[in-house]
């Protein structure tokens, strides 16, 4: 009991490190031969410091080539061409003058089947599948887009195309915006690649519109 009444009386403040646990022994060395107590991180403070952490990954994500860009896979098209290559289209942007270039006769092949679409100088085509048609829309540089439909199908979408330099050969892509009555499909969401190889020149076909004259003697 007096005990208990001299520490209740008692006129000694107890020094602030008396509420901290007691560390462990210090068994390496030091100026002291005793090591400091570290009280531990609070679970907040942890928290905050990983979400930190998970937040610069994620940008250095963002940051680096190819980690923000897609590929189109199963049945997805994607986009045809990367800004490289768009960069390095120089051609004239006038599309009258793209049209005329690339008229004629093309075989198309895609993964399941090959078809022959005959284009005119106004960018209007028709193709052997499905009695097909389509049309470009805009062309900047050897770079074309444009609309197709095929009546025999029910089927309507867009496409993309990529003309080489020489315009004998493209490379493209196709999609559905249309199956029947499912209308109003994402673009570039169903379709797949295809390529195209040109059959006649645009002298080629027009030699071969114009009637071919008698020469003298002939009958």
């Amino acid at each position: 009991m007096r005990y208990r009444e001299a520490m209740m009386f008692s006129t000694t403040t107890p020094s602030p490190g008396s509420y901290l646990p007691s560390a462990p022994p210090y068994k390496g060395g030091g100026l002291s031969g005793k090591q400091p107590y570290i009280l531990p991180m609070p679970m907040p403070e942890i928290s905050i410091y990983i979400r930190a952490m998970l937040m610069c990954l994620l940008l250095l994500c963002l940051t680096l080539p190819g980690c923000a860009t897609g590929q189109g896979e199963g049945g997805k098209t994607g986009n045809l061409l990367s800004p490289l290559e768009v960069s390095e289209i120089q051609d004239s942007p006038d599309p009258l003058r793209i049209y005329s270039e690339i008229s004629g006769q093309w075989d198309i092949h895609e993964k399941e089947r090959s078809y022959k679409a005959t284009i005119d100088q106004a960018g209007h085509a028709t193709y052997t599948w499905q009695n097909g048609t389509f049309h470009f829309t805009s062309c900047d540089g050897r770079r074309c887009e444009g609309i197709w439909e095929q009546p025999g199908n029910d089927r309507e979408g867009g496409f993309e195309v990529l003309f080489l330099e020489n315009i004998q050969e493209g490379k493209g892509v196709w999609w559905y915006t249309r199956v029947g009555k499912k209308q109003n499909l994402p673009p570039r969401q169903f379709g797949g690649p295809y390529t195209w190889v040109r059959r006649t020149s645009p002298n080629e076909q027009l030699q071969a519109s114009q009637p071919r004259t008698r020469k003298d003697g002939e009958q």
